[in-house]
């Protein structure tokens, strides 16, 4: 059950910085313990509180460049869900749950425009939850969202995290602007270091995007997706160059987001919850 609560600087002849194949170390965060918070009323009965957290196991595959906006989900609860010493809900019961928001991913050169999904070309799907259909059938309403800066647990594991952000929406995360930052850095080298240093600093990122699928994609690559060493190197090239996150940004697009059966998502009450015992 849940726990009770109440600039790097480039030289011509400098190598680039590394881009590592593992998770960026500010997305590997630890698990958190959920929050669940019960309290009693004026008449001692027992409730759940807003903000209480509990999660919920997916029963099917889905992604962003799919699934539609009003689909409905299959999930089902974790763990049991109790108020004080009433058992609310039982493991394994389905929780209702529709697709409240999805975004395709978009060519990189749009996140960059600043706004709305600033630095994430990346789609995204975000979910509501209204209910969960008691053993007897009957049905508790509830009204939950994914919960804010909580991150799947995945049956595939991907290098980049999958995170929910303020508006119930999943979004891949990763540290977007290490990468634009070094975008920009390897362009001023060679524009500081005039065509000698332009055509150096293309032929280095060129042999770093050869090597580092990573570097050449300018952002974490998941084992399924092929790059070529040929690709790579040819997507460095165009980084190297001055602009060359212009250029890297209209010929590459962000990654759509994949969720699969037997993920675990973590939801957040968005109204009390008060029920009879089952």
């Amino acid at each position: 059950m849940p726990v009770f609560c109440q600039s790097q600087t480039l030289t011509q002849n400098a190598p680039l910085p590394a881009i590592s194949e593992a998770p960026d170390a500010a997305e590997n965060t630890p698990p958190q313990s959920l929050l669940w918070l019960v309290q009693k009323d004026e008449k001692g009965k027992y409730y759940v509180r807003q903000g209480s957290q509990f999660k919920v196991r997916l029963n099917q595959d889905m992604s962003s460049d799919s699934v539609q906006q009003g689909t409905p989900i299959s999930v089902e609860l974790v763990e049991d869900m109790k108020a004080g010493p009433e058992v609310i809900a039982k493991a394994g019961q389905q929780v209702l749950g529709i697709v409240s928001s999805v975004s395709l991913s978009r060519k990189t050169i749009k996140s960059y425009k600043p706004g709305k999904n600033f630095l994430d070309a990346q789609g995204r799907i975000g979910f509501s939850f209204s209910g969960i259909v008691a053993s007897d059938g009957s049905l508790i309403k509830i009204d939950a969202v994914p919960s804010e800066k909580t991150i799947v647990d995945q049956v595939k594991k991907t290098k980049a995290k999958l995170m929910a952000n303020k508006n119930g929406e999943y979004v891949v995360k990763y540290a977007v602007a290490k990468y634009a930052a070094l975008d920009v850095a390897i362009g001023t080298v060679g524009l500081a270091t005039g065509p000698v240093g332009i055509v150096t600093s293309a032929l280095v990122s060129g042999v770093a995007g050869s090597v580092n699928k990573n570097f050449a994609a300018g952002r974490p690559v998941e084992a399924d997706e092929n790059y070529t060493k040929k690709e790579g190197f040819i997507m460095g090239v165009g980084r190297g160059l001055p602009g060359g996150f212009l250029i890297q940004g209209m010929t590459t697009s962000g990654k759509e987001l994949e969720l699969h059966k037997g993920d675990v998502l973590t939801v957040s009450l968005r109204e009390d919850l008060r029920v009879g015992k089952i």
